[in-house]
């Protein structure tokens, strides 16, 4: 949050399924598709809250996918979320492709992972 100036005084992580992150996706975004992360800004009397809600099953399938290991996929969805928070958005394959480097950079800086041990 640092790196990229997020000042939220609160920040939530909400990992649930499938099912219930499509509920909000359709519910606050009008799509009924599958996802794998969703944030909100929501106000309060401190100050703005930020919540992340993340698929544990699109994680473990992306995982296998890109054969990373769950946590790792984890944090990518947590700095994915960390950089919509931020005001970033994922609508075009040039916003996509911005947003996964810099969620790749901060894996790399943050979380590199060698033989399941954290560098």
């Amino acid at each position: 949050m640092a790196a990229e100036n997020i000042t939220i005084p609160e920040l939530n992580i909400v990992a649930v399924d499938d099912e219930y992150l499509a509920k909000l996706h359709k519910t606050y975004l009008s799509d009924s598709s599958y996802t794998d992360v969703i944030t909100f800004l929501l106000d309060d009397p401190e100050g703005a809250v930020g919540e992340i809600y993340l698929s544990i099953d699109r994680a473990k399938h992306h995982a296998k996918i890109y054969e990373v290991g769950v946590e790792e996929e984890y944090a990518r969805l947590i700095a994915h979320g960390l950089l919509h928070l931020k005001g970033m958005d994922d609508k075009t394959e040039a916003d996509r492709e911005r947003m996964h480097q810099i969620e790749n950079a901060y894996l790399e800086k943050f979380w590199k992972m060698e033989n399941g041990v954290k560098n």
